[in-house]
């Protein structure tokens, strides 16, 4: 199962694919994919919030993000969005590719 977004969509909008995902039968491997046109450190914090603050619901943790920016801005060039789930609080960052 597959979801995929663009051009970081409101919160409303993620937490509906967020509630498919989590929906589906356990057995099924799982997928958030979402582009992005251009990201900042303020696009990071956005994706954080809409990920993991959202009010109707967050990203499931039996499914994996997989988030790419044709233009970061910081790293001057595409990059592939980063959730590491493993640290307090959880670590978003965008890494150059």
């Amino acid at each position: 199962m597959i979801e995929f977004k663009a051009n970081n969509p409101g919160h409303f909008e993620h937490g509906k694919d967020f509630f498919k995902l989590e929906n589906e039968p356990n057995d099924s491997l799982k997928y958030f994919v979402e582009l992005y046109q251009n990201t900042d450190k303020a696009t990071m914090k956005s994706i954080e919030e809409k990920l993991f603050i959202n009010t109707y619901c967050k990203l499931p943790e039996n499914v994996s993000f997989l988030g790419f920016s044709l233009y970061d801005k910081d790293l001057r060039g595409p990059a592939q969005i980063v959730v590491d789930r493993t640290t307090t609080p959880i670590s978003i960052k965008a890494l150059k590719i």
